[in-house]
């Protein structure tokens, strides 16, 4: 049996489902918010641990799932009809203790059963990747030989303006993922990769909210690579011909798409990819580098869990097939 767990809606994970549905293969999917996983039970002994869950109403034991992908999601669980509410007792303080103990019962419960998964042979993703910290993915990459832009997180007003002289130009990313909101059908905010200028210091504080600056490098393309168990599959976006695009080709242009193609690494380059995903312990994720007019390869970040579509189908790589034959043990 294969198990995919993933976030609800997502295209990539409908692709791949479909593939292996193509393969008559022997699969659940749990989508993170339309499917209720229900606890069964779990055995442990000397002689193993036997854990069984429900979901939609087809019964899993952990022992026999072969494959495992995952993708974002999380699991939604409940115990079957058993009632989960508790008598109240009148005293608030007593009762809201009483409530955080048995989730933390449940909370346990769960990450048991996530790291059993954990041990499946045949694994693609996992729920341990989600929170990769982009600093210390830099520094890992910088100790892996690889080229970084140089970087600055501060607070200090005195030290940007330091950074931005020193630099020439420099942008601002967050930290953490991209913060998108949409407000209503014609209004929506981002934070992004922007292009931080004197004035836009001046106006600030002394002292600001801990903010990452970067070196904005002179890009002849930008690069998205998604990497899956020791291959990366390259793309080329000339953002750089479109002031849209030009800082971020994720401000897409959608009237005048920036042109993609298919991209083949140095060598060198793939092969430190794949000792920094190595060392990250990551079995596939999306990577960001730009190659600069002074013909340098730099790389910018991971994301473990990054959109793979937009590089499937412009470069016919066909990952979600790949991925498909990889989870039922097919040659590519």
């Amino acid at each position: 049996m294969i198990l995919v767990v993933s976030q609800s809606g997502d295209p990539s994970t409908q692709h791949i489902i479909d593939w292996l549905s193509y393969y008559k293969a022997n699969f659940v999917h749990i989508s993170d918010r339309e499917s209720c996983v229900c606890f069964k039970s779990m055995n442990i002994s000397n002689l193993g641990i036997d854990t069984h869950f429900v979901v939609e109403g087809k019964e899993v034991n952990i022992s026999d799932i072969e494959a495992y992908f995952w993708r974002r999601g999380f699991f939604h669980y409940s115990f079957s009809n058993i009632k989960t509410n508790i008598a109240r007792s009148g005293d608030l303080y007593f009762d809201e203790q009483v409530s955080r103990h048995l989730q933390g019962e449940k909370d346990k419960l769960l990450k048991s059963i996530y790291l059993q998964l954990e041990n499946v042979d045949n694994k693609i993703g996992s729920y341990t990747y989600y929170d990769e910290n982009k600093l210390d993915v830099l520094l890992l990459a910088k100790k892996n030989d690889l080229d970084i832009p140089r970087t600055l997180v501060t607070t200090q007003k005195k030290e940007l303006l330091r950074f931005l002289k020193e630099c020439g130009r420099i942008i601002s990313k967050p930290i953490n993922r991209a913060f998108t909101h949409k407000a209503n059908a014609n209004l929506s905010y981002s934070h992004l990769t922007v292009s931080i200028s004197n004035d836009d210091i001046q106006e600030q504080a002394e002292e600001f909210f801990p903010t990452l600056f970067q070196e904005a490098l002179s890009k002849v393309f930008e690069l998205r690579i998604f990497y899956l168990k020791g291959q990366c599959y390259s793309m080329a976006i000339f953002s750089q011909n479109d002031e849209q695009t030009k800082v971020d080709f994720r401000n897409y242009n959608e009237e005048k798409p920036n042109r993609t193609v298919p991209f083949l690494l140095p060598k060198e380059i793939s092969n430190k990819i794949s000792l920094l995903m190595d060392l990250l312990n990551l079995d596939n994720g999306s990577v960001d580098m730009i190659y600069t007019t002074d013909k340098r390869y730099v790389f910018l970040e991971v994301n473990p869990v990054g959109q793979f579509g937009m590089v499937s189908y412009p470069c016919n790589y066909y990952l979600e097939k790949r991925i498909a034959k990889q989870l039922i043990q097919k040659k590519i």
